[in-house]
């Protein structure tokens, strides 16, 4: 603690902060005025975070929330000057931190109730529980932390300080009821008032009520509270009440404190919280505290390394938790077999009970006010089942919190499953790097054996790797932070390559002293033989799986294990792959994310099942089954997303990314021609409307290849690869694939050149003439593809904007007339989408309102299934049309934004397309040289669509001028400068229209 010594020898606190009421800072013994809301909320979220600290994301959330500062960083760092200032010479104790900042208090006023709190719950004597608990109440000010209702952080600390205060109250209650203090029964019903259906409050009040010998009175309250309760909550009372009456109505209640542990267990000190780091887990404590507070039984559970026993550990070790309560832990890893878990509760309560006790008698021997630790349940699962049902029926007054990989599967046991900690995916943003919580788990531990530990900024790609590789599971992050307190990142990355065998722990006898392997292999051992065969089989899947997906390759294993062993199924006969489900997710093996429908393996349990298929000689067929359902899924894909189902085809295809990347690599290294081709056609139309540039890639790079001569599908194949070279801008390449696949075929059978198959080629053929300026082909060809079953439509569309691109207004009308009546009705959104933006395009030039709304429409409707192209050239449109209605702010902002889309997704053509129409308005600004540039760049292209507004003279005349000239700009920086200057332009017009508004 810092303090400050005056001159008559008094001495002070460096920093006080008051919580516990209005807030109130003190600097050496003299109160400061911290002026300014979002100066006070910062000043109150230090002090919660206390030594820990608050990371910058999170401070910069919790501050501004969604109404962001344009450099929230910089305006973060200014707030902190000003908090600083408020210190004085003390300045230095609000310190930045790698991740964020840390405010060095030397007192708080709750930090002081907790201590009074937890010495009120460690002592016998009444009179002094009674004195502290005053002390404590005259720290109570008011509401804390009312001013910062709002902010998520500061609402979860004030919640948890509404519950100090009830305990406070009701340690102060009990002591006056035992001290016989003339008070106890008016202040129990002050309590009682102000809060009817808190049920503690109820008790003290019974209780006080009889300690003054008024029994009738006291059963009257327990009858009003037990009514009230059911009248206004549907609820009966905690079996606590039933046995108070009881007590009461017999005349033994006295006053004996409800706090004591039952009569058998021994009395103990809290045990020791968990000697490693514990860090980015406040939420989850917090949860569990809430969690037993409303629950008898809780369960952590989560993967093996996941960190449930030292979670568990540092809550049962907290004084302010359940300060009333005895807290036990029986640490159950030590127990080999189930008829030991019994004997070992026994013995570590302390409990008098005769050997070979019922299971029944020891739940009787342990009732008491006792919070109870059951570690590592999983390997003694029925026996701990067994004990922890007779505990909840037999003894009302004990908690449990258990925690296992498999979960109790009991009526009144409420699980909470620990995940990972965070890590970052990107290293672009080191501060962001730094306050996730599994590179702060990593420093935190490093620090622990080399006081001098630092990453340099060179090493964060290293670090993230490591976090990475070990899925920011809690042990794996230990045991690679003990290898960089003495190397460097890179080596300690290059040793993850047998990261499931590193080891933890401190000497041969060591229980910790084990394998990330052998963690995950005890888990697994555990399962059934069919369920070690379908968790297995989900190894070779990196992106996890959908429900479909799972149960798809759960009914073969199921099938062929079954078959080949010849074991029982569930009764009916049947199998049921869900439940199949619902055990491999119980056991911690399985992460499932219930709101998105899928299921995956951690990285490192994904490893180690290859390992085992490897070693069982059966990778490759497993492999096989892997490229099996990825085809069945793309084909699944290619055909919902035409329909009603396109919301759903669109988020599937984003999820299994992952599969598919892995898959064709597979194929290429296994020959499996029949997955590149099911990928590529399958997935051509969907990819279309997608800025999905890496699919694109594949199709050229698929046709480009030697298996592809000869192949039944070649054509197809040409067909999609035309229609992605295109998308990507190259022109040329796109009508050589066209024409390759309109061309006969080695038998010299000429293909249908209107089979849907082939429309691709059709479409590619189409766009090039249209970017190129030959309208009259694009409509042609667009207008032969509108025979195409699915999306005639949506080519037919694409026509009447070519005609209406060649000044041909009625052509185009009459197009878009026949592509809305032979739109199905069950036609996925897109295409509604992409109708609207043409209709659009043909108004915008002599009526912008109208055409606004419709592009508006389509932004909408397009973005709701992900068809981010559309998206794109609807906000063009639009864009244009703000320029014609005077709107340049909003104009400018949507350029600002497509030029950074187009040129990140990687398509040069709506690039250029954009960079022209926003040249226009920086032309008409004054920004002559960037507009300039632009267009430049532009020309300069050949990715580039044709400029109709100034003709093909025009253009060819421009690229006889620079046929002989370099590039005059580097494209980049024209690009950056212009999206800066268009910036400027949104800034300035939205000022001068902020004024205008003021002048009126």
């Amino acid at each position: 603690m810092v303090v400050r010594e005056s001159e008559d020898g008094h001495v002070w606190p460096a920093v006080e902060v008051g919580l516990l009421g209005a807030l109130w800072l003190r600097v050496d013994g003299v109160e400061v005025a911290v002026p300014g809301e979002r100066r006070r909320a910062l000043l109150a979220l230090l002090t919660v975070a206390g030594r820990h600290g608050m990371g910058i994301g999170r401070l910069v959330d919790a501050l501004w929330g969604d109404d962001l500062p344009r450099e929230p960083i910089a305006a973060l760092h200014n707030l902190v000057s000003r908090l600083r200032r408020h210190l004085g010479r003390h300045a230095d104790l609000l310190e930045r931190r790698p991740d964020g900042y840390r405010l060095r208090v030397s007192v708080v006023d709750v930090t002081i109730v907790r201590d009074l709190l937890a010495s009120a719950a460690d002592t016998p004597d009444p009179a002094e529980r009674l004195r502290l608990t005053v002390r404590a109440r005259e720290l109570w000010r008011g509401e804390p932390l009312g001013e910062f209702a709002g902010i998520p952080d500061l609402d979860t600390e004030r919640v948890a300080l509404e519950d100090l205060h009830n305990r406070l109250a009701d340690t102060h209650v009990e002591a006056l009821v035992e001290c016989r203090d003339p008070s106890a029964t008016a202040t129990a019903r002050a309590g009682v008032a102000s809060a009817p259906l808190r049920e503690s409050s109820a008790r003290l009040l019974i209780r006080a009520l009889a300690a003054d010998g008024r029994v009738g009175d006291a059963m009257a309250v327990a009858m009003n509270f037990r009514e009230q309760l059911r009248e206004r909550t549907g609820l009966d009372p905690s079996p606590a009440l039933a046995s108070l009456e009881q007590r009461v109505a017999a005349g033994s209640e006295y006053g004996q404190a409800e706090t004591n542990p039952g009569p058998g267990v021994t009395s103990r000190r809290r045990p020791a919280p968990p000697a490693g780091p514990l860090v980015g887990r406040e939420r989850e404590r917090a949860e569990i505290i809430r969690l037993l507070s409303a629950h008898r039984v809780v369960t952590l559970t989560g993967t093996g390394g996941v960190g449930k026993t030292s979670l568990a550990l540092d809550v049962a070790a907290d004084p302010a938790v359940f300060p009333g309560n005895a807290v036990v832990v029986v640490n159950l890893a030590a127990v080999a077999r189930a008829d030991r878990v019994l004997p070992s509760v026994v013995s570590t309560l302390g409990l008098e009970v005769g050997v070979g006790a019922s299971v029944d008698a020891i739940a009787r021997a342990v009732d008491g006010s006792l919070l109870l630790v059951l570690d590592n349940c999983e390997h003694v699962l029925s026996s701990c089942r067994e004990l922890v049902a007779a505990i909840v029926e037999l003894a009302p007054a004990v908690r449990i919190l258990a925690t296992s990989r498999v979960v109790l599967s009991l009526s009144a046991e409420y699980v909470l499953r620990l995940q990972p900690l965070t890590f970052p995916t990107r290293v672009d943003d080191v501060d962001a790097v730094a306050r996730q919580p599994a590179v702060r788990a990593f420093v935190e531990h490093a620090l622990r054996r080399n006081p001098d530990f630092a990453v340099s900024s060179r090493e964060l790609t290293d670090l993230v790797d490591v976090v990475r590789r070990v899925d920011g599971l809690p042990l794996g992050i230990e045991l690679a932070a003990r290898q960089a307190a003495v190397m460097p990142m890179s080596a300690v990355a290059r040793m993850l390559d047998g990261a499931l065998d590193l080891a933890t722990g401190t000497g041969a006898d060591d229980q910790r002293r084990l394998t990330l392997r052998s963690s995950i292999d005890m888990s697994f051992r555990r399962l059934s033989v069919v369920d070690q065969a379908v968790l297995a089989a989900l190894a070779p899947f990196p992106g996890g799986v959908s429900l479909r997906t799972f149960e798809s390759v759960a009914l073969s294993v199921e099938a062929e294990v079954v078959g080949a062993a010849g074991i029982g199924t569930r009764g009916d006969g049947g199998l049921d792959p869900v439940e199949t489900l619902h055990r491999l997710i119980d056991s911690s093996l399985l992460v499932a994310d219930a709101s998105g429908g899928r299921y995956r393996l951690l990285h490192l349990i994904r490893t180690h099942l290859l390992d085992h298929l490897d070693r069982a000689g059966v990778l490759a067929a497993a492999e096989d089954r892997f490229l099996d359902e990825c085809v069945a899924t793309v084909r699944d894909i290619g055909d919902e997303w035409l329909g009603v189902a396109e919301f759903e085809a669109n988020e599937r295809l984003h999820a299994e990314m992952d599969n598919l990347r892995s898959a064709r690599d597979l194929a290429l290294a296994r020959g499996r021609v029949d997955v590149l081709v099911a990928i590529t056609t399958s997935l051509s139309l969907i990819s279309t409307w997608r800025n999905l540039n890496e699919l694109w890639t594949w199709a050229v790079e698929s046709a480009r290849s030697a298996w592809l001569d000869g192949h039944p599908d070649r054509a197809e194949m040409l067909s999609a690869a035309a229609e992605a070279a295109r998308l990507v801008g190259e022109f040329d390449l796109a009508v050589d694939f066209a024409t390759s696949a309109l061309r006969p075929d080695a038998s010299g059978a000429p293909p249908d050149p209107d089979a849907p198959a082939l429309v691709g080629a059709r479409a590619a053929r189409a766009a090039v003439a249209h970017f190129r300026g030959d309208f009259a082909v694009a409509v042609r060809e667009w207008t032969r593809c509108g025979t195409h079953p699915s999306l005639g439509s949506a080519f037919l569309a694409s026509a009447a904007l070519a005609a209406s691109y060649s000044g041909d207004s009625s052509g185009a009308a009459r197009l878009l007339a026949e592509a809305r009546s032979t739109l199905d009705p069950s036609a996925g959104p897109s295409q509604h989408a992409f109708l609207d933006y043409v209709h659009g395009e043909l108004l915008s030039a002599h009526d912008p309102s109208s055409a606004l709304a419709l592009y508006e429409r389509a932004h909408e409707r397009a973005a709701g299934v992900g068809a981010t192209f559309i998206v794109g050239v609807a906000r063009v449109g639009a864009a244009a049309c703000l320029v014609r209605v005077g709107d340049v702010a909003r104009a400018a902002e949507a350029y600002v934004v497509l030029l950074g889309a187009w040129r990140d997704s990687g398509q040069p053509t709506q690039l250029w397309t954009t960079a022209r129409d926003a040249a226009a308005l920086l032309r008409v600004r004054g920004r002559i040289d960037v507009a300039d540039l632009l267009v430049e760049c532009a020309d300069l292209d050949p990715a580039a669509a044709f400029d109709t507004r100034r003709g093909a003279a025009d253009r060819a005349f421009g690229d006889l001028v620079h046929a002989d000239n370099t590039v005059h700009a580097d494209t980049e920086v024209v690009l950056d400068r212009a999206m800066r200057e268009l910036r400027e332009i949104r800034e300035s017009t939205s000022s001068d229209d902020r004024g205008s508004s003021a002048a009126r």
